[in-house]
């Protein structure tokens, strides 16, 4: 039977009826295949030995990083006299190039490339070669441009006045490579021989803040002021007390002095001074708002400093920290009397002009100097009443932690080094009660 036969017959078994019902249409069978299982791959247990490693292809005279990419080439020029130098490409931490020239031979450029291009850089002592040539004058202008909005406007200026007198001259255009810790102690030596020991500790303070600086910058890799410390203190100064009679003694010489120079304020700053310890400046900024007359303390919140231009700046007390300062009851009654009329923000010891009071000079003519001559008294500064105070506070019983809150020290190892010979005392009273125990000791043996 032919093809075409076959597809006949097929077509007439297969012919629908006129009558006959659609037929149905029949949708594909879907099938939902289960999702397999990730491939895991075979690990090749040799797949990290050298031979499997794709190798790189390295120029000559180049440094690498582990495997990482180069860090630095050394290439061969001309000069422009026909001589042959070598050259250290390289790229610094913060990943710029920058380049060494002028080497003669390409040991010397070799030698160079690993000591401050690979070794530097990993141990993190990398100093910039260009950078490292800033003079000392330059960082220290930005140490101070940096630290002025921390330092009240005295530090300031005392920084200012230490670089200016003592450090500028020898410091300013040397270039901070330069600076070994020779150069530095025979400065810092120079400077201990002709002036105080505070003065070098300033100038030292300073030089510090300089190098601390540069080390932090990475213009250099080491402090060269490390191991250099001020001269040892060899003068046995000691502070100067004067007993309490002595005190309400020359009070009453200073309120008999000259009727211009108001006496009874003079006064006045003499028992302040010598029962309350506080600091000229303190006086000075002292207003009336700061005197709480109910629980007989006065509140240290203000310092009054005069520049060397002339003008006064009222900042905070020494430290930054207020403080309460007691006060006997002669000195409440004095200021009592003296506050009476006056405004909360008035100062309790103006100048005659009405601003803040200029410090006293004992060593020329005044009320300061008149007062202690007519109390039969040698004169002494008026920062020493501030002695005064802390030995009246002592034999009275305060404790160290007490004295320190009283003085406005920052700690109370700070109170113990300056006023240690106030408690020369409480040795012996430590001898007396061993002495005492052993005899209670004994007879109870007996």
């Amino acid at each position: 039977m032919a093809h075409g036969q076959r597809t006949q017959r097929h077509r007439r078994r297969h012919r629908r009826l006129p009558d006959a019902p659609p037929r149905p249409v029949r949708q594909p069978r879907v099938t939902r295949k289960k999702a397999s299982p990730p491939r895991q791959r075979r690990k090749d247990p040799n797949r990290h030995h050298p031979k499997h490693a794709k190798q790189r292809p390295t120029p000559d005279s180049s440094v690498r990083a582990g495997n990482g990419p180069i860090m630095a080439t050394i290439e061969k020029y001309q000069t422009s006299r026909g001589e042959t130098r070598y050259m250290v490409r390289y790229r610094k931490p913060d990943h710029t190039s920058t380049k060494k020239r002028g080497f003669t031979r390409k040991k010397d450029a070799q030698e160079w490339l690993a000591k401050h291009a690979v070794i530097d850089i990993r141990q993190g002592t990398y100093t910039d070669p260009t950078l490292s040539r800033t003079t000392i004058g330059q960082i220290h202008e930005q140490w101070t441009q940096e630290r002025t909005p921390y330092w009240k406007p005295s530090s300031l200026e005392r920084r200012n006045d230490t670089w200016r007198l003592y450090l500028q001259d020898s410091l300013e255009h040397l270039e901070i490579s330069r600076l070994t810790t020779q150069y530095a102690q025979q400065l810092i030596s120079r400077i201990a021989a002709t002036y105080s020991r505070s003065t070098t500790e300033a100038c030292i303070v300073t030089l510090r803040g300089i190098t601390r600086t540069a080390i932090r910058d990475h213009l250099i890799p080491n402090d060269p002021m490390t191991g250099i410390h001020p001269p040892k203190n060899t003068t046995d100064r000691r502070h100067r007390y004067i007993t309490v009679p002595q005190l309400l003694s020359l009070a009453d010489a200073a309120a008999r002095g000259n009727r211009l120079t108001d006496p009874q304020r003079n006064r006045d700053i003499i028992l302040l001074l010598g029962f309350c310890g506080l600091r000229w400046g303190e006086l000075a900024g002292l207003r009336v708002e700061d005197i709480d007359l109910t629980a007989n303390r006065i509140h240290i919140r203000h310092n009054a400093h005069q520049m060397n231009d002339g003008t006064w700046v009222d900042g905070t007390p020494k430290g930054g920290k207020p403080r309460s300062v007691p006060m006997p009851r002669i000195v409440a009654d004095t200021l009592k009397r003296r506050v009476e009329n006056l405004q909360p923000n008035d100062l309790v010891f103006p100048s005659p002009s009405g601003g803040y009071l200029r410090t006293v000079n004992r060593k020329a003519g005044g009320w300061w100097r008149g007062a202690f001559n007519r109390a039969g008294l040698d004169s002494m500064p008026a920062h020493d009443l501030r002695h005064t105070a802390a030995s009246i506070a002592v034999h009275a019983g305060a404790n160290v932690k007490a004295l320190q809150r009283m003085l406005g020290h920052a700690n109370a190892s700070m109170t113990l080094d300056v006023y240690a010979d106030l408690f020369d005392s409480d040795l012996d009273m430590v001898a007396a009660n061993i002495n005492r125990a052993i005899t209670v000791a004994e007879s109870g043996e007996t």
